[in-house]
């Protein structure tokens, strides 16, 4: 009888150690799915970011593009007051000669 009571107190050893590494390992789980939550959560706000500076990029390159257009009409304007002052001086030449 001295020797199954031995058997059954090793097979409770056993059983509470089985335990106790089933509650490290479930507590190991919980904090690898926390971390994995974590992760997540942080993924999701690069891509937020991501998205909003490629908006932010868009709306720079569409400014850029309207700016560029309005640097060329600036440019046909300062060309066609320019050729209407080179007419202007022709005409007064003209004027003043014709007045001599």
């Amino acid at each position: 009888m001295n020797m199954a009571g031995e058997s059954f107190n090793l097979i409770k050893e056993s059983v509470n150690l089985v335990t106790v590494q089933i509650h490290q390992i479930s507590a190991s789980v919980e904090k690898i799915s926390s971390i994995t939550e974590d992760v997540v959560y942080s993924v999701n706000d690069v891509f937020a970011i991501a998205e909003t500076a490629a908006a932010g990029a868009q709306n720079v390159s569409a400014a850029i593009e309207e700016q560029l257009a309005s640097m060329e009409e600036i440019l046909a304007s300062a060309n066609a007051l320019s050729n209407m002052a080179d007419e202007l001086q022709q005409a007064i030449a003209v004027s003043e000669y014709n007045c001599n």
